[in-house]
């Protein structure tokens, strides 16, 4: 079973990411747009994943890692494609 997380707590993560960076500043809208790309990424990914097309999620899965090199979720079902 692939593993999703809603887009509302993908964006109370960013809120909380956008308050607590340790130098003090908000995040840039380069770094916004980033971010809901990778959101945006994983979901297609479990999407493709759960309809049989494990190459294309695969794919979006890495490349959301290629985004944010911390999202376990994107290691977590990228690992659980390779197996199958």
């Amino acid at each position: 079973m692939l593993w999703s997380m809603p887009r509302q707590l993908f964006e109370g993560v960013l809120a909380m990411w956008d308050f607590e960076k340790p130098n003090g500043k908000r995040l840039t809208e380069k770094e916004r747009l980033k971010f809901s790309e990778m959101v945006d990424l994983v979901s297609r990914g479990v999407k493709r994943g759960n309809e049989g097309d494990l190459d294309g999620a695969i794919a979006d899965f890495t490349q959301a890692i290629r985004i944010n090199p911390s999202c376990g979720i994107a290691y977590a079902n990228r690992g659980f494609m390779l197996f199958k």
